[in-house]
């Protein structure tokens, strides 16, 4: 289960990938805590921003074949039964790689070595086993690692699978010692720390503050005013009555509540009320609002940068003239086209290796 954005506590050991391979019960850890690439989704997908520019990405990484046939073709069924064609798996990995830098191919295929069914698998259940000698991992952990790393209830399924070995007998050798003829083929675009390292990562605050933002905007807009209230009364010292007239007071707060500070008075040493009656005070909110948008101009840039991707990519709006629209989005295009172009081919490469195909991809067009 993907953790919650308000579970990460952002340091930046946590995010960091370590540089030493930590290796706990034959699993190589993904990160110090081994959540990594949880902690990174879940930065993501709380930024509008990195959503749409990982959206982008992916967009322009998983572009048609130079032989549209071949994206026809069928591997298998997905998880709701359909047909799973080579444009649904190369979707799929550039999807992953838009926000992990990697993806994870589970391959099939039978006794004769033809591979007869693929699959995307969740990168963020995927970690390397140990190493053996010549520091190579020996094969894919497959399961659940934050219900066993944060000790949640129940204990968690693991499945270990061999690497994808092109060669044939070799594949049969790893077939009857797993006792399954699937493999993983890994697709890394980087791997300084053995594991890639994400695009978003330079800018995990960035994606944070996003996130409080959008916070801030929605607590502005469903609770009105930000001034808060502050009742001063002597509340009833017997929990019964005390939560009454709590609940009393409450109903000057508005839809939420929480913008009313009840504060009871001093008691003697018999429990009556120092003070009587009730004194009302207001703290107003000092927060410059108008700075949210300043900031978000800021958040916006920084993720954009991480990744490359001009601005009328992902705003078509912004700075562009009408007359001057299409021109800037087919320059916009081109630029892009050559950042990506590398991590394209790694993924064609990748399953023209598998399958035996010429899998190479076009450059991203569209009409504007």
């Amino acid at each position: 289960m993907i953790q919650t954005f308000d579970d990460i506590e952002l340091n930046r050991k946590q995010i960091k990938i370590s540089t030493s391979q930590s290796i706990k019960d034959g699993i190589v850890f993904y990160g110090d805590d081994n959540l990594y690439p949880s902690n990174i989704l879940s930065l993501i997908d709380g930024s509008e921003t990195a959503t749409l520019c990982a959206s982008t990405f992916a967009k322009f990484i998983s572009t048609d074949f130079a032989n549209p046939e071949i994206g026809k073709i069928s591997y298998g069924k997905d998880w709701l039964n359909r047909k799973y064609t080579l444009d649904n798996i190369k979707h799929d990995i550039a999807r992953s790689i838009s926000k992990f830098n990697g993806a994870y191919l589970m391959v099939n295929r039978d006794l004769e070595g033809k591979v007869v069914a693929m699959t995307v698998l969740d990168f963020c259940k995927c970690r390397f086993s140990e190493f053996d000698d010549t520091y190579r991992s020996t094969g894919i952990w497959y399961g659940d690692f934050s219900r066993e790393i944060k000790g949640k209830k129940g204990k968690a399924k693991f499945t270990k699978f061999p690497l994808y070995c092109h060669d044939y007998n070799n594949f049969k050798n790893l077939a009857t010692k797993y006792g399954t003829t699937a493999s993983v083929y890994p697709i890394f675009i980087n791997n300084e720390y053995y594991y890639p390292e994400s695009s978003f990562e330079s800018v995990v605050y960035d994606m944070a503050c996003e996130k409080e933002v959008q916070i801030n905007r929605y607590q502005e807009i469903t609770q009105g005013s930000p001034a808060k209230l502050v009742i001063r009364t002597d509340i009833s010292t017997d929990e019964i009555q005390r939560q009454a007239e709590i609940e009393q007071i409450k109903q000057f707060a508005g839809s939420k509540g929480d913008r009313v500070l009840i504060i009871s008075t001093s008691f003697d040493e018999d429990g009556n009320p120092i003070d009587n009656g009730y004194a009302l005070d207001t703290i107003q909110d000092t927060r410059d609002l108008s700075k949210f948008g300043e900031a978000e101009e800021r958040i916006e840039r920084n993720i954009r940068k991480a990744l490359q991707i001009p601005s009328i990519l992902v705003s078509p709006n912004d700075g562009a003239t009408v007359d001057g629209s299409a021109a800037q989005m087919k320059e916009a295009i081109k630029y892009y086209n050559s950042i990506v172009r590398g991590t394209r081919d790694i993924i064609s490469d990748s399953l023209s290796e598998i399958t035996g195909l010429d899998c190479q991809m076009q450059d991203f067009s569209e009409e504007v």
